[in-house]
């Protein structure tokens, strides 16, 4: 189920980002915290809301697609159809409701490097990830090459179950994570083996 609050999270940051105006970002925070702005060449979505038809077994028993969002927690949910919004779901939240990016930034990550090497930014991905981010140079990602952090093998020190919540934490407070990779050590070979970190994408 983790795998599908994701995808709801993606759909409905996708949503807010190519429809709404953006958020005024209050002064004290806005040099702490980087704000997506909507695009400038925004596609225009058209609310189309329909019936979805959808249920699922679970323990035994036959549940509804509310049943689901409110056993998940998910904050947000929007299906599109095209342009069409045919449903759309929200917990504590509204289109205006801004989210941490948290895992989805790990895609705009990708696509941002890719785009910095077309424009000759980045030399080469085997580039060590400390040539572009000195500040890294003392940590465990020093000399780690910005391919095995694209390819999550870091080589950093750090527990999933545990090590996840001192990251969000401070980006909840504004805090900048590179503060918090700059601390991490080395722990295994980097390019070694795929071990998921979700700071990873921090530095990248």
């Amino acid at each position: 189920m983790r795998v599908t609050r994701h995808v709801a999270a993606v759909a409905l940051a996708a949503a807010m980002t190519i429809s709404l105006a953006p958020v005024t970002v209050p002064p004290a925070s806005a040099e702490a915290i980087d704000v997506i702005s909507p695009s400038g060449h925004a596609v225009a979505l058209r609310n189309a809301p329909r019936k979805l038809s959808v249920t699922y077994v679970h323990r035994g028993r036959r549940h509804t697609l509310d049943d689901f969002l409110a056993r998940t927690k998910t904050s947000g949910f929007v299906v599109l159809d095209g342009q069409d919004v045919v449903a759309e779901r929200s917990t504590g939240a509204s289109r205006t409701t801004r989210f941490q990016s948290w895992s989805v930034a790990k895609s705009f990550t990708s696509a941002a490097v890719d785009i910095a090497l077309g424009e000759g930014r980045i030399r080469s991905l085997d580039d060590p990830v400390d040539k572009y981010l000195p500040e890294l140079a003392r940590s465990g990602y020093a000399g780690v090459s910005i391919r095995d952090l694209l390819r999550m093998s870091s080589g950093i020190e750090w527990d999933e179950a545990t090590d996840v919540p001192r990251p969000h934490a401070a980006a909840d407070r504004g805090r900048p994570l590179r503060r918090t990779a700059a601390r991490q050590v080395r722990g295994w070979k980097p390019g070694s083996r795929f071990e998921y970190t979700s700071l990873t994408s921090s530095p990248s």
